[in-house]
């Protein structure tokens, strides 16, 4: 028995895809973050060991403010996700869950 079969309508489907594919962004995103965040640790506790030695000068403004650009542009993508997405409540749904689990 197929979907088709079920007469389910199309918004149904749509929400039901929305909400899959959310988990698994969610899911994959949350595990992948953890991973960049270790290596973005690692690299900045190396920038502050070979600046303690004085083998490098690091400018610590410049860094602050690149970061806050791409937050802003992280944001700004978000944003437009939100708003473009058609099944975007059962995508943001299943997100969470699987940023959850």
């Amino acid at each position: 028995m197929s979907l088709q079969e079920l007469n389910f309508p199309e918004s149904v489907r749509t929400a039901g895809l929305g909400g899959a594919v959310g988990f698994l962004v969610g899911f994959t995103l949350k595990r992948a973050f953890r991973m960049f965040i270790v290596f973005l640790g690692i690299y900045l506790l190396s920038l502050l060991w070979l600046s303690d030695l004085g083998l490098i000068a690091v400018r610590w403004s410049e860094m602050d403010r690149f970061l806050g650009e791409v937050l802003t542009s992280i944001s700004e993508l978000a944003g437009w996700l939100v708003r473009t997405l058609p099944f975007t409540g059962s995508f943001l749904a299943g997100f969470l869950l699987g940023l959850k689990l």
